[in-house]
């Protein structure tokens, strides 16, 4: 069904689709602020979790549940809302509805009735995502306070299943945790795939944003770590 391809490729940017289309079991997102990671990881799920993803050819993911860990509650919360904007926007295709109904539409969790798959979004916690079957994503992972302990536990739940994939995801905070650990590891992480995205590369890319217009809020320190990477 190249509809969906026709979709994927109208709604998301280079840098977007480059996540999307990233075939890798491991992926390690550096990220700037405000730059749209978010929108394609709700848009990845929606289309994993429904079983969407299997009729775009050239995107290796597997359908399966989708469980997003976030650093606080609204956060955690702005991701679903995120996913239901996907749907409502995907469910305008009238080829494409029938995969999109749903059985569970809550605050929290998205279940599909045809797949039988489930979007579950959660606020960090050392037990967050444990048995837990699906794709997982660690959404602002450098500011976890329970980094190492999520990760064990949550990371286990994919390891059996070689079709799932693991995404760490964040803005950077600083040197010695695990995220700063992962990205800039590239001998024991070497399996993992990295995807850096400041704001020069998303308004290069097309994002619609006034990058002076955002400089002047911060100060120049802190422009560099929140947009910048």
């Amino acid at each position: 069904m190249s509809v969906v391809v026709d979709i994927i490729n109208g709604w998301l940017r280079p840098y977007q689709l480059d996540l999307l289309t990233d075939p890798s079991r491991y992926r390690v997102v550096l990220k700037g602020r405000q730059i749209g990671v978010s929108d394609e990881i709700a848009l990845e799920m929606v289309l994993v979790a429904s079983g969407l993803i299997a009729l775009a050819p050239g995107i290796e993911v597997s359908p399966h549940n989708c469980t997003i860990v976030s650093k606080r509650d609204t956060e955690a919360k702005d991701v679903i809302s995120k996913c239901k904007e996907w749907l409502r926007r995907l469910r305008l295709d009238e080829a494409l509805a029938p995969y999109l109904e749903t059985e569970v539409y809550s605050k929290s969790e998205i279940k599909f009735v045809r797949s039988g798959y489930r979007i579950i979004s959660e606020t960090q916690n050392p037990e967050a995502a444990r048995g837990k079957t699906g794709h997982l994503y660690l959404d602002e992972y450098a500011f976890y306070q329970f980094q190492r302990a999520i990760f064990r536990a949550a990371a286990a739940s994919t390891e059996s299943r070689p079709d799932l994939r693991i995404t760490l995801v964040s803005t950077p905070n600083g040197q010695g945790d695990h995220f700063h650990e992962v990205w800039t590891d590239g001998l024991f992480y070497g399996d993992w795939s990295r995807h850096e995205i400041d704001i020069h590369k998303a308004i290069e890319q097309g994002m619609p944003v006034d990058i002076d217009a955002i400089r002047r809020k911060y100060t120049a320190d802190q422009f560099a770590q929140e947009f910048e990477c």
